[in-house]
């Protein structure tokens, strides 16, 4: 069976992130698009954003392009927050309806106003074991975003579903592997708890803790990404456990 999820990758301003993390609360705490259409069958299974604000940079290699009108909204720094909700088949998905009633929603096109730049994705998540999210302030989050050629991704599923377990006794608890089918392909997002301790160290991929591992250069050294971006992230206070979790395998 295939599960779908959708993320949205969301910048604010700093001057900006607490209203912006008000509304969405507000918004979560009403019954969140539920409350704009019963049946509605998505909801938010995490929210992260990063841990202090910075400069916003376009990623170059994932061709992320800022758009003319939005240059001076962007400058200064702000916040990155990145939303997870489960959904079910896309085709089965109202999505049209569900916008245009957005729309007139007072609540929602002030959230949308807060905003200057966002970009969604839907994708399928890789059936690999995984654990729930926690949204615990004191956790650190590693999302690694990671572009492959056609002919790699395939072998790098392979190896890192090999190595979780290997992952796992290294305190990298793995809480979903996301396969973009829309926005850019051949592309994975992976949302990773670091172990205690690991926020000291900045940025860090996973992978990093396997370099001297047999199996790792076995399966994966030879696999790895042709792009990669990462970034550390921590639970969003408007976050609503209000939803079944993230299934666990």
């Amino acid at each position: 069976m295939i599960t779908y999820a959708l993320y949205a990758d969301i910048i604010v301003p700093e001057r900006r992130a607490e209203l912006f993390e008000e509304r969405v609360r507000e918004f979560q705490e009403l019954g969140s698009f539920q409350r704009l259409d019963p049946g509605w069958d998505a909801y938010m299974i995490s929210a992260l954003r990063t841990p202090s604000p910075s400069e916003h940079i376009g990623n170059e290699l994932f061709r992320t392009a800022i758009h003319p009108t939005l240059a001076n909204d962007l400058k200064g720094p702000t916040r990155r927050y990145v939303n997870l909700f489960m959904m079910p088949d896309p085709s089965k998905l109202a999505l049209a309806d569900i916008m245009a009633r957005s729309a007139d929603d007072q609540l929602y096109t002030e959230i949308n106003g807060l905003i200057s730049l966002e970009f969604q994705s839907i994708a399928t998540i890789v059936p690999f074991p995984r654990v729930p999210f926690d949204s615990n302030p004191n956790l650190r989050y590693s999302r690694v975003t990671r572009q492959f050629s056609t002919k790699k991704l395939g072998a790098y599923l392979f190896g890192i579903g090999a190595l979780l377990p290997t992952l796992a006794e290294l305190g990298w608890q793995n809480i979903g592997i996301f396969q973009n089918i829309t926005g850019p392909l051949n592309t994975l997002n992976e949302f990773w708890i670091a172990p205690p301790g690991e926020s000291q160290n900045g940025l860090r991929d996973p992978l990093d803790a396997l370099k001297n591992n047999e199996l790792y250069n076995i399966l994966l050294a030879d696999n790895l990404a042709r792009a990669k971006v990462v970034e550390h992230l921590q639970p969003a206070p408007y976050f609503q456990n209000t939803q079944p979790s993230l299934q666990c395998a």
